[in-house]
């Protein structure tokens, strides 16, 4: 709220009772006003000393009838004679109002032994709340809003503090843009990628405590020392298991099986060449716990995941997408395993109509879509974008082509990536 409109009391919609009650008024002459304040209210020092005295145009030289002054109790004996005559006055610091009885002036007094200071910095305050405050357009955060997200609309908002409510919209506290300051860092663990283009946004911003990882090592950069695990295996799954281990943690037959589904996913049924005699030894330890048959239970992971026939273009180029850039080039590889070649040939023009199209809104130079069959034993790769000519040097897709099958190719990791980035530097 603004103490400088002299209008805020009649712009608030503010009751004289308001006025009499917060001040700790007492009035000794004329009729006690009753309604709504529809005057100015004004500073004694502002008509007779004040640099716009002089200013008709503010209306600061004469006061209208609806108008309250506000003056100390000696001030304003000294200005009677000044041509000021309020109909409402305000004097303050009024220890004896004795003189003022004589005053013969039709005009209504109130006083009060309070300071004209005390005055100057309460009388916005008198003003009904429910005439103040912001009812539209509210800014404020929810308890189960993250930092990350409090951050960026405090940066584009002109308020420094905001209520914090519930689910139900009840009031929890506050929040100003200092408390951001103080706020602890997040912790988090990487797993299963360590490049900070595959990793949440905001990752630079959280302090890291471990990596456990399969790939390759990137442009992860650190504060400080951390643990950081990366074994050429398979599956990080595997290396999660020998953590258990390691611990001498038990793994529940649930946590066993969703393990189990990761290494035998990931390797493919231990045909990709990124597979080694840990995830397979692993995968047996795991599917005795989770109590299940290996074989049987490997091949239903890959059929649950072969079927298109309530897939769509979006969900097939999303579900395992991994984001990479060869120097100054923007590349995405989505992987998918299917055993239903025939499904996805229907769905071959869309998904690639599909592909252009992000290429296009997203940016990106170079999209890339395997389709691998276990079954048959190879991978399907679908190209779009502006560089689909390191994919046609890496693989040898004709120019006039958009897809290959190439066999006994599993990886996206070790059989594709590599390829595409040297390529890339030709």
């Amino acid at each position: 709220m603004s103490g400088d409109d002299p209008n805020f009391l009649q712009i608030s919609g503010t009751p004289y009772s308001n006025l009499i009650e917060q001040l700790e008024l007492t009035i000794i002459k004329g009729t006690m006003p009753t309604g709504l304040i529809t005057g100015k209210v004004l500073l004694h020092e502002d008509i007779i000393d004040g640099p716009n005295s002089g200013d008709s145009t503010l209306g600061y030289t004469s006061l209208g009838n609806d108008d309250i002054l506000i003056s100390n109790y000696q001030t304003y004996l000294s200005g009677l004679h000044n041509g000021i005559d309020p109909k409402t006055i305000i004097l303050t610091g009024v220890k004896d109002h004795r003189a003022l009885l004589e005053v013969k002036e039709n005009r209504t007094i109130f006083i009060t032994n309070r300071s004209l200071i005390y005055l100057t910095k309460k009388i916005n305050q008198v003003a009904p709340i429910k005439n103040v405050v912001t009812k539209t357009n509210l800014e404020y955060f929810t308890t189960y809003e993250t930092l990350d997200d409090v951050k960026k609309n405090m940066v584009t908002s002109k308020y420094n503090r905001f209520p914090v409510v519930d689910e139900l919209g009840c009031i929890k506290g506050m929040i100003s843009k200092g408390n951001l300051l103080e706020a602890k860092q997040k912790k988090a663990i990487l797993v299963e990628h360590n490049e900070k283009g595959q990793s949440i946004e905001g990752i630079e911003n959280v302090t890291l405590l471990e990596v456990i990882d399969h790939h390759r090592v990137a442009d992860i950069q650190t504060m400080g020392p951390l643990y950081f695990r990366v074994e050429p295996v398979g599956c990080t799954s595997t290396i999660v298991a020998k953590i258990y281990e390691e611990n001498q943690v038990e793994i529940s037959p649930i946590m066993a099986k969703i393990m189990l589904s990761a290494i035998l996913s990931d390797t493919l049924l231990f045909k990709s060449p990124t597979s080694t005699d840990i995830d397979e030894e692993t995968a047996r330890k795991l599917a005795i716990i989770a109590g299940v048959n290996l074989e049987n239970y490997g091949m239903s992971v890959i059929y649950a995941g072969s079927d298109f026939e309530h897939a769509t273009p979006e969900s097939i180029l999303t579900t395992d997408v991994k984001p990479f850039m060869f120097g100054d080039l923007k590349v995405v590889i989505a992987q998918t395993n299917t055993s239903d070649f025939n499904g996805f040939y229907k769905m071959h023009d869309d998904t690639l109509a599909k592909m252009n199209q992000l290429c296009r809104t997203q940016q990106i130079d170079l999209y890339v879509l395997l389709v691998t069959d276990v079954v048959i034993g190879g991978t399907e790769m679908i190209v779009s974008g502006q560089a689909k000519w390191i994919a046609e040097q890496a693989f040898n897709i004709r120019p006039n082509e958009n897809s290959i099958f190439l066999p006994n190719v599993f990886s996206r990791k070790k059989q594709v990536v590599p390829v595409l980035m040297q390529a890339a530097k030709l």
